[in-house]
């Protein structure tokens, strides 16, 4: 009987004793997707696991980081020292709405990094219309993501030449851009060199 005990309490996971239930945890929220959705989920951990006010208002607190994070530590206390109140000031700045509206200003600001390769561009891009405009269907969403990369590419010559190749969609656009950038690269090498250029090589 002993050694059994003994085997079951250092093998994985110990089992709660009967009664016992196993606390939830939310999970963190730093400020970069909807409010509403983060709150949800922390309301939900908060009826099980029975929380008082109190509670309620020192676990959101623990799961804040980042710009959730420091608009906490940016704000008074007295607007902060109730679960009411900061889910109250929370939702002002992180809801859906407020959002949506950084994701899209974020979205026109967007432009091409030194170093960042087309394909991390494109990624960005398809992740910033996701988040700025949820109610597009996929069509839609590409018309508008075609123009942003373009726009993004923060060099004119070059967009104009991806725009008249007429990209269907933005893995087009990407593809296009990819190949003619390959084009580029190989006619400023070979221009160094005196070599002909060869057309379609990627680099």
């Amino acid at each position: 009987m002993r050694n059994r005990n003994r085997s079951s309490s250092s093998s994985g996971e110990s089992t709660p004793h009967p009664g016992i239930r196993r606390r939830l945890k939310p999970r963190e929220y730093d400020g970069t997707t909807p409010f509403e959705t983060f709150i949800e989920q922390f309301n939900n951990c908060a009826i099980y696991n029975r929380w008082r006010e109190v509670d309620k208002l020192a676990n959101l607190k623990a799961c804040l980081t980042k710009d959730a994070g420091q608009l906490l530590r940016d704000s008074a206390a007295t607007k902060t020292d109730t679960f009411q109140k900061l889910n109250r000031l929370l939702r002002n700045r992180f809801g859906g709405t407020q959002q949506i509206d950084k994701n899209r200003m974020e979205l026109r600001l967007r432009r091409r990094q030194p170093g960042e390769t087309l394909g991390q561009l494109h990624q960005d891009i398809r992740r910033l219309m996701a988040l700025a405009h949820p109610t597009l269907n996929a069509e839609q969403r590409d018309a508008v993501a075609i123009d942003h990369f373009l726009d993004a590419l923060n060099d004119a010559e070059f967009a104009l030449k991806v725009r008249q190749r007429a990209p269907a969609s933005l893995v087009n656009a990407l593809r296009v851009a990819l190949q003619l950038e390959a084009w580029y690269r190989d006619a400023n090498a070979n221009s160094t060199t005196g070599q002909p250029g060869r057309r379609g090589s990627t680099a």
